[in-house]
């Protein structure tokens, strides 16, 4: 994914996912854009992080 690409995406993230009402998702979405071990992950990942992350806390809340 180009420089441009991952600016992009990161802009909609933090467009799509302003306020507080997903504020752990928007928090795990930010791990992916700073330096770090997640940095350079392709979108699948990035998307799929996101769901097993929601459905841990799904089954965390017993629901």
């Amino acid at each position: 994914m180009s420089e441009t690409e991952a600016a992009n995406i990161k802009e909609t993230v933090d467009r799509v996912l302003a306020g507080e009402e997903y504020q752990y998702l928007r928090e795990h979405a930010e791990q992916h854009f700073g330096d770090g071990p997640y940095k350079n992950v392709s979108a699948f990942e990035l998307g799929l992080d996101l769901i097993l992350d929601g459905l841990k806390k799904i089954h965390g809340a017993g629901a």
